[in-house]
């Protein structure tokens, strides 16, 4: 059990990294943040409302 959630906090962000700079390449900088951004004020924001 321990290798499968070693395997898994370790190769989820690597993948996490390596989408977001693939974006950040294709469509810039500042909407990549954006995009970044916006995704963590609606999850905050529906954390907040379910409790």
């Amino acid at each position: 059990m321990f290798k499968y959630l070693l395997l898994a906090f370790t190769v989820v962000p690597l993948i996490e990294v390596y989408l977001l700079v693939s974006i950040g390449r294709q469509v810039g900088f500042l909407p990549t943040i954006t995009m970044v951004l916006v995704t963590g004020l609606v999850g905050a924001s529906l954390a907040r409302r379910e409790g």
